[in-house]
């Protein structure tokens, strides 16, 4: 069965764009430059790839992650911010039925009709884009471009077994591949994840006839009105005060790096030089410094009582400071033969993953913070260790 339509008229279109599966990521992250993806690039690239003669811009796969407060808000600034850049089909993903009823009601008036998918509240029949699942029959309507809610091997068999002769796009991690999957007389495209991507499919009477993928990075500026979307955002994330009611566990207490310089000087000096340091202003200067997703990598002890809570209460445990990688320290500098053991190097990938880090390696990386006279971590090594 079909799980929705929206109603687009492919044919017409000269130009498909795809972009999607935003996962609740609405702007860059990462430690590694440059940095891809985020709403305000995507909506200057729309802008550039759309000729005058007509585009068809949908989206696949999820716009958020979860069911928290935070997920509808950026679900909300999603859908805001892509109905402004005039995408005809908002896709609404599995992940999506996650949020409650109330939330996608009001995601469809939001999208003025545009949303569709397994979340979506209406199933409207029509032609343009279908969105299916793959024990879907192949859609009685005359749709071109199918969102399929599954990976590669998924969508093939659908493809296959329905003979589906337009374009099909399916959900994946990373980079879209170079070329679109070919299945007969079907197109298997993906724009990858996290909303990195852009692909342009030309079209000649609903037909795919080119295919191209555009990394959303710093070659594209920001476009205004997503960024007043962005902005908006990050408003409603501080009113709510979402960073002050994050859950906090228990621990041992935290000093702060401050407490640490009396006896480790020298560590302290090169700690404070590095951006470790300043992990805290690099947030502030993007104004995410109260968004729960991002602070707690850029503090000391956020996900517990006694950890940060903001610049002004809790001053010495802002940035990557000593506590993060050595543990909470109080009862250490009050009793120093109470020793704070050094955590594994492992506890780095809590931040530097692959999805925020790629490519990193502590023996690159080390070097740039390296302190103190153990001699076990001179050089270190995680490369049997990555994930």
């Amino acid at each position: 069965m079909a799980w929705g339509m929206a109603s687009v008229p492919a044919p017409q279109a000269q130009v498909l764009l795809v972009a999607g599966d935003f996962q609740g990521y609405l702007t860059p992250c990462g430690c590694v430059k440059p940095m891809t993806g985020g709403i305000a690039r995507l909506g200057t690239a729309v802008r550039s790839m759309s000729p005058k003669t007509g585009a068809l811009r949908v989206t696949s796969g999820n716009l958020s992650a979860g069911s928290t407060r935070q997920d509808e808000l950026k679900a909300e600034a999603l859908v805001e911010a892509l109905s402004k850049m005039d995408f005809q089909a908002i896709h609404a993903g599995q992940s999506d039925s996650r949020l409650s009823s109330e939330i996608r009601q009001g995601l469809e008036r939001l999208s003025k009709g545009r949303l569709f998918g397994p979340a979506a509240q209406r199933a409207e029949s029509n032609q343009g884009v279908v969105s299916v699942r793959a024990q879907s029959e192949k859609p009685s309507s005359k749709a071109s471009v199918a969102i399929f809610d599954g990976g590669l091997s998924e969508c093939k068999s659908w493809v296959q077994r329905v003979g589906w002769s337009g374009i099909a796009v399916y959900r994946s991690s990373g980079k879209p591949p170079e070329q679109p999957e070919k299945v007969a007389k079907a197109w298997l495209i993906t724009p990858g994840d996290k909303g990195k991507y852009l692909l342009r499919i030309g079209l000649q009477g609903g037909k795919p006839t080119s295919y191209g993928v555009a990394p959303l990075g710093p070659q594209y500026a920001d476009d205004a009105g997503s960024r007043a979307v962005l902005r908006r955002y990050l408003t409603r994330v501080t009113q709510e005060q979402l960073l002050e009611r994050l859950p906090r566990d228990a621990s041992e207490a935290y000093a702060g790096s401050k407490a640490c310089m009396s006896c480790h000087s020298e560590d302290y000096n090169i700690w404070s030089k590095t951006r470790h340091a300043a992990a805290l202003e690099t947030l502030e200067k993007e104004k995410h410094d109260r968004d729960p997703d991002c602070v707690g990598c850029h503090v000391v002890g956020l996900e517990h009582e006694g950890g940060f809570t903001s610049r002004a209460a809790t001053a010495d445990l802002k940035g990557v400071g000593c506590e993060s990688c050595h543990g909470p320290s109080k009862a250490h500098v009050e009793k120093p033969q109470i020793k704070t053991p050094r955590r594994p190097f492992e506890a780095c990938l809590s931040c530097h993953d692959t999805n925020h880090s790629p490519g990193f390696r502590v023996e690159t990386y080390w070097p740039k913070i390296k302190h103190g006279v153990d001699k076990s971590v001179e050089n270190p090594s995680m490369e049997k260790r990555q994930p």
